[in-house]
């Protein structure tokens, strides 16, 4: 098996997090911004911020 990046999802449903852990043991996290329309995740500042420095991206949940 090839050596493929690891990497996972965050939201206000993990809790609170270990950053530190989290940046040593995975090469790139997602972070939940948005679910459909009028709901922003209370934690996407939170989790945008403690994983500076960290490959990240931001993504919203949308129901068609």
């Amino acid at each position: 098996m090839t050596n493929l990046p690891f990497g996972t999802d965050l939201s206000k449903w993990q809790g609170v997090n270990n950053f530190a852990k989290m940046k040593a043991n995975t090469d790139f996290v997602f972070v939940k911004a948005t679910e459909s329309w009028g709901y922003t995740d209370p934690t996407f500042y939170q989790n945008w911020q403690g994983l500076v420095g960290h490959n990240r991206g931001a993504y919203c949940y949308v129901y068609p």
